[in-house]
């Protein structure tokens, strides 16, 4: 998937930041160092290019001594995602594609063996119907609202950074992310800011929330480093499921949907739109990766309140986090 995502942006030559220079998983820990190992274990025996990095060479790429073992994946990179979905746009408007922006489909119905998708003003009729809004799906369709639950994700950058900071901060311009059980993503762009995330919402928190986390995880890999101006935050939502495997479903005759990434929406949507593609033009269900379930096989059992435990959970260790209770 990660291939495909750039091999994209290289053939259409799409402005979206990239760089294709490895992720690394961080172990925060004795426990996270195990993990690292198994992960290593795992996908090196299904042939992917990883490697783990321990000692100098692991502070030299993390940019911090806090951390002894983490596992590089050459096969993964960073990108803008906005500016990859406006680029893909683009392309697609170039290939003669019409994308119409601010009109909601207000209804979904098959007549004659055609799906007739009714916004405010028009009516497009078609064979086949694509549904990818996925965590953000509403209106008459909610049912595949329901195989899934809801989990945020928040996202803070820092002003340009130089100096030391720039130098030492993921030098070779890799994208991180940590073993711990609310992770911290890490990641350096194109104007050199320190962009951090993790999972987490919003909602009925002020703003100095996470700026205290993000001083707190700031501190705890680069206590050296002075304290940086936190200049943009943002915060969006996915699909989860317990198993942590999306879904994919054909609700209808000629109706198509994959729900809950799990987090790993740019890559793995990128590849189901490939295999969509290919599905619709072949006929051919092998093009789809995953067996098809049903909407009833799919549902989450009382995913608001699996929404709202998990949020709550968050919200307590990021709480531990600045308060120094978990490291």
């Amino acid at each position: 998937a990660p291939g495909l995502v750039f091999d994209l942006i290289k053939r259409y030559d799409i402005d979206a930041q990239a760089t294709q220079a490895g992720n690394i998983h961080m172990a925060h820990n004795a426990k996270g160092e195990i993990d690292v190992d198994i992960r290593y274990e795992q996908l090196s025996r299904r042939g992917a290019n990883v490697e783990v990095l321990t000692g100098s060479k692991c502070h030299e790429y993390c940019g911090t001594t806090s951390i002894n073992k983490a596992l590089l994946d050459h096969r993964a990179g960073t990108i803008n995602p906005l500016a990859y979905v406006r680029g893909l746009a683009k392309v697609a408007a170039n290939l003669g594609v019409t994308i119409y922006e601010h009109s909601a489909v207000e209804s979904l119905e098959k007549v004659g063996g055609h799906w007739y998708a009714r916004t405010a003003k028009a009516c497009v009729k078609s064979e086949r119907v694509i549904i990818a809004t996925n965590a953000y799906t509403e209106g008459e369709w909610t049912d595949i609202a329901k195989t899934f639950y809801l989990v945020y994700y928040y996202q803070i950058a820092s002003e340009p950074l130089s100096g030391a900071a720039a130098e030492r901060i993921l030098p070779y311009k890799t994208g991180a992310w940590d073993t711990r059980l609310a992770l911290s993503s890490f990641r350096r762009d194109n104007d050199n800011r320190l962009l951090l995330g993790t999972v987490g919402g919003t909602q009925m928190k002020p703003k100095s929330f996470y700026q205290s986390w993000a001083n707190a995880v700031q501190k705890s890999y680069y206590p050296d480093l002075p304290a940086f101006d936190w200049q943009y935050e943002w915060c969006g939502s996915f699909g989860f499921t317990q198993d942590h495997i999306f879904r994919v479903m054909e609700p209808d005759e000629g109706l198509l949907t994959a729900t809950a990434y799990n987090g790993r929406g740019i890559t793995t949507g990128t590849l189901m739109g490939k295999c969509f593609a290919d599905y619709i033009v072949t006929g051919k269900r092998d093009s789809i990766p995953l067996p098809f379930k049903t909407l009833e096989e799919a549902k989450v059992g009382f995913g608001g309140i699996k929404s709202g435990f998990t949020e709550l959970g968050l919200t307590l260790y990021h709480a531990g986090q600045c308060l120094k209770i978990i490291r």
